[in-house]
C-alpha cells in the first residue's frame, strides 16, 4: 500500500512538471508619434519605420510612414501589437514601401535613438540623402 502511494505521488509529481506555466513578458508601453524628414526639412513620404531595442532585440516597434512624414508606433511583443513603445535605447531603420523595396535599400540611423519615459513625440532627420535625389523615401 505504501509502495502504491509512493508510485502515485511520483507520477503526480512528474506530471505536474509538465503543467508549469510559461511567463510571457509584456512590456509597459507609452504612446509615441513621430515625424521623419530629410535634412532639408521635406518629409519622408512613405515606407515603414522600425525601432529595435538594443537590450532585447526581439522587442521592436513599427509604424507606417504617412505622406506627411508622420508615424505612430506599435510594439510587437508576445504575438501582440501594443500601442506605443517602451522607454529604452533603439536602433532605428526606415524601409522603403514594399513596391520599391527591390531597388532601394533601407536607411539605418547611424546612432542609437533614446526613448525617454513619458516622451510622446519624436522628430527624426535622415542625413546624407537630400529629398531631391530620387531616393525611395522622397517618393520620387
Amino acid at each position: 500500500m505504501l509502495r502504491s502511494a509512493l508510485v502515485c505521488m511520483a507520477i503526480l509529481g512528474i506530471s505536474a512538471l509538465g503543467c508549469q506555466r510559461t511567463v510571457v513578458y509584456i512590456p509597459q508601453t507609452q504612446e509615441m508619434r513621430g515625424y521623419v524628414s530629410f535634412k532639408d526639412g521635406k518629409p519622408v513620404t512613405g515606407g515603414v519605420i522600425e525601432f529595435r531595442n538594443l537590450r532585447d532585440p526581439s522587442l521592436r516597434a513599427v509604424g507606417n510612414i504617412e505622406r506627411d512624414g508622420s508615424f505612430e508606433l506599435k510594439t510587437l511583443a508576445a504575438d501582440q501589437r501594443l500601442q506605443g513603445i517602451p522607454p529604452g535605447r533603439y536602433e532605428v531603420t526606415v524601409a522603403p514601401p514594399a513596391e520599391m523595396g527591390q531597388t532601394h535599400s533601407p536607411y539605418k540611423f547611424p546612432k542609437p535613438i533614446d526613448i525617454l519615459a513619458n516622451q510622446k513625440e519624436i522628430r527624426l532627420e535622415i542625413e546624407g540623402f537630400p529629398s531631391n535625389t530620387g531616393d525611395f523615401a522622397s517618393g520620387q
